[in-house]
């Protein structure tokens, strides 16, 4: 249904913006870039083969019961999202650059015969609104990813699945979230952050 379609990219582009106003400190993007991307941005993330979208919706009990996904998704509030990318042959987490940039093809190595053969999921943009924070959404949304994943990775025959997450050092409480989902600090980057500004487009202080 084309105009389903249409209600959840323009509902994900709302929430997506709506996190990068609300918590400016905690991506590496910034509301003022995004909220110029075309449509054609938007719709091209969303059929992006490499990225799947995982969403936490608020329902009244009476109507979740009686939906599909779909429904769900069209009717119901967006409070929590992230997004998995991948599998891929290589590790591709790098602070320094966009992960998008390396979903728009598959790996060209895919011999499923390898043995003792690795693919790599990256998760990207953690957020839970607010207001809805305290009830475990993060970490549903990240153990229903990882579970994503490996399905995913031994479905193209691998023998092991790594995954990788980018935090800013000083985000001590999403740090100790990922930990309690049996992430480890394996390296860390420096990087030139872009200027950070809040809501209203004044900059926030490094």
């Amino acid at each position: 249904d084309p105009d389903k379609w249409a209600t959840i990219i323009s509902k994900q582009k709302e929430f997506r913006l709506f996190s990068l106003r609300t918590a400016p400190e905690a991506f590496s993007s910034t509301f003022a870039r995004e909220s110029a991307f075309t449509p054609d941005v938007w719709e091209d993330r969303a059929r992006n083969p490499l990225a799947s979208t995982i969403v936490a919706v608020a329902l009244d009990d009476d109507e979740s019961a009686t939906q599909d996904d779909v429904d769900i998704l069209v009717k119901g509030k967006f409070v929590g999202i992230t997004v998995l990318l991948g599998p891929k042959e290589e590790s591709f987490a790098q602070a320094s650059k966009s992960p998008w940039e390396t979903m728009k093809v598959e790996s060209k190595n895919s011999d499923t015969n390898d043995i003792n053969r690795a693919l790599y999921c990256h998760m990207n943009a953690v957020f839970v609104d607010p207001a809805y924070k305290g009830l475990g959404i993060a970490k549903s949304l990240i153990d229903e990813a990882i579970v994503l994943g490996e399905v995913r990775s031994i479905d193209r025959g691998a023998d092991a699945v790594g995954f990788t997450i980018l935090v800013e050092k000083e985000n001590i409480a999403a740090t100790k979230l990922y930990q309690k989902c049996h992430f480890n600090i394996v390296g860390e980057e420096t990087i030139k952050s872009p200027r950070k500004e809040k809501a209203d487009g004044t900059p926030i202080p490094e």
